[in-house]
């Protein structure tokens, strides 16, 4: 009779645990964008279509969790040639592989409002370990958040088959992330 008390009490104890909070990215004051050097320039563009899951506390880092949909199709330079070149089967090859996927299964806390979230990024097929170093500032129910990554493009096949491109467009992409969330469970403080 002692057992079933035990397991009642373990039930009741995970269902009063407060959930990790939710957070909504809002796409107007976002921006998921990059930057390659080559040929003695600098190309930037960015991406217009993504979905979030976010799941954070940075009291409760281990139970955070971030999901990142990006539509490769989105992609956007400025220059309507250089954008369908990024999205052909050479590059992204969006025809078969429209999105990339970012999941960050690990955080780390760095100090000074700093983080880095540690995961895999998914891109033509091909998963690959990064970490994300970002600054991260809560106030109330709004989370501001800045990250840069440097990747080497080469890993995911990306732009490999063109030797051409490959001398004129530098195997090192920075990609930036800069989201304003408002929480969804609750506010943070």
């Amino acid at each position: 009779m002692r057992h079933w008390w035990i397991g009642l009490t373990a039930v009741l104890l995970v269902a009063a645990a407060p959930a990790i909070t939710r957070w909504q990215v809002e796409p107007a004051s976002s921006a998921i964008g990059f930057s390659v050097s080559g040929g003695g320039q600098t190309a930037e563009g960015g991406f217009a279509r993504y979905v979030a899951r976010i799941r954070f506390d940075p009291d409760r880092l281990s139970q955070s969790s971030a999901i990142v949909a990006i539509d490769l199709g989105s992609v956007g330079t400025g220059q309507k040639a250089v954008d369908e070149t990024l999205r052909s089967a050479e590059w992204f090859d969006v025809a078969s592989h429209p999105q990339a996927l970012f999941t960050a299964s690990r955080f780390e806390r760095l100090g000074n409002n700093r983080y880095a979230a540690h995961g895999q990024l998914k891109m033509r097929g091909r998963a690959v370990p990064v970490t994300l170093p970002f600054t991260l500032a809560i106030s109330g129910g709004d989370a501001d958040v800045a990250g840069r990554l440097v990747i080497d493009r080469t890993r995911w096949g990306i732009g490999t088959a063109d030797n051409m491109a490959n001398d004129q467009v530098g195997k090192e992409v920075t990609i930036t992330v800069k989201v304003k969330a408002l929480a969804l469970d609750g506010t943070q403080s």
